[in-house]
């Protein structure tokens, strides 16, 4: 169950469900391309824009004093997602978000220019 995406770089993943959406990408300043979920970034454009929404998301999952151990920990509960809005679940949402924005930081620093495609 869940959405994929795939990267240029051969890079890909799995949208985490019930916490993660498509807008993640924009987050990291993708644009999106046509009628499809497509999005683009380039390093002279972009790189530096992603390394400060990682920053911030680092931030506020730091702020929210709840460890990566603890989300993975509660993600691998038969109902890893508590009620909307609470602690665990921004968390879950974030980290989410970092481990999407780690990829598209590695393919920008390696390649210079990255794709995306994504599922509805």
């Amino acid at each position: 169950m869940g959405r994929f995406y795939n990267l240029s770089n051969g890079d890909g993943g799995k949208f985490w469900f019930a916490c993660q959406s498509t807008a993640d990408m924009q987050m990291f300043g993708g644009r999106e391309d046509g009628d499809m979920l497509r999005w683009q970034w380039n390093k002279e454009d972009d790189l530096e824009f992603v390394i400060k929404t990682l920053q911030e998301c680092h931030l506020e999952l730091k702020q929210l004093d709840t460890s990566y151990r603890e989300v993975m920990r509660a993600c691998n509960k038969p109902h890893p997602f508590p009620k909307t809005g609470s602690n665990e679940q921004r968390a879950q949402e974030l980290t989410a978000r970092i481990v999407l924005g780690m990829k598209i930081k590695k393919g920008l620093r390696e390649e210079g220019y990255l794709t995306g495609e994504g599922e509805y």
